[in-house]
Order: structure tokens, then sequence, then C-alpha cells
């Protein structure tokens, strides 16, 4: 598989990410609005670049910071964008239970962006598609999540 766009793309993304880090130390030393969203934007970037190629542990590390910095900035559309992209490595690093429970399930009842629910709706849908090829190849799925009694009718013997 050729991964020259990808890594082409991760190279950007830990580029983005190192002028934002000499902007908070070149900053005050309260870091102003703009810095920290940059900041933040230049983590999930190459959180999600690493997800993307497979590096999870690195990824981890980005994507729980820009969650951190949302967090600090008290900006909902951001951890909610924050968390979405948690619910993907989740996903990605084959924790299905826990990106459908803990992320995706609990993101259905809140007041999303119009971006952001369709970022959620489609980490949503790969969840589902993920539940159905286990299905389809005979997983029993009550055992690895929690889909309650209706779930039972959907295995096939």
């Amino acid at each position: 598989m050729a991964l020259g766009p990808l890594t082409d793309g991760l190279k950007y993304a830990e580029e983005q990410y190192h002028l934002s880090q000499k902007l908070m130390s070149e900053s005050s030393s309260e870091p102003i609005r703009e810095t920290n969203q940059l900041r933040f934007q230049a983590a999930c970037d190459l959180g999600n670049a690493h997800c993307t190629l497979g590096n999870l542990d690195k990824a981890k590390i980005y994507l729980d910071e820009a969650r951190e910095i949302a967090s600090k900035m008290a900006d909902t559309d951001q951890v909610a964008l924050a968390t979405i992209y948690h619910g993907n490595w989740l996903l990605a690093s084959g924790q299905l239970k826990l990106a459908m429970n803990d992320v995706f399930k609990p993101l259905m009842k809140e007041t999303l962006s119009a971006s952001n629910r369709g970022l959620m709706l489609q980490g949503y849908g790969n969840a589902c598609r993920l539940v159905c090829c286990m299905v389809i190849g005979g997983i029993n799925l009550p055992k690895i999540m929690d889909l309650g009694p209706s779930s039972s009718h959907y295995i096939f013997d």
C-alpha cells in the first residue's frame, strides 16, 4: 500500500504542531485564545494523522492533548469535536463497546454544531458497520457489547 500522501500529511501536521508549540512559548504567560485554538487544531490534526497511519499510541497522546486544551478553553463545540475524534480512535484501536457506549450514544443526545453532528454520525455509522460485519462473521455480540436483549435476534447460528 502506498502511504506517500498519508506520510506527507503527517509531516505537515507535525510542522503545524511544532509551529503552535513555538507560538505558545513566545506568547505571554497566559496564551491568547487564537494561540490555544491553533494548538487545539494542530493536536487534532496530528492525532488524526497518526490514527490513520495506525500509530495509535502516538495518536492518543495528541488527541488527549486536544481534549485538554478544549476543556481549558471551555469551548463546548471543541470539546465535542475532540470527543468525536477520541471515539474514532477507540474504533481504530478495537474498542467498539467503549466507542459506542461512552462516546457516540451519549453524543446523540447532545446539541452539536452541524459539522460536529455530521462527524459524530459518520463515526457512529462506522461503529454500526463494524457491528454488522461482526454479526455476519458469526461473532456473538452480547458478549462483546451491551446492545440490549433485542440484539439476540441478529445473531446467526
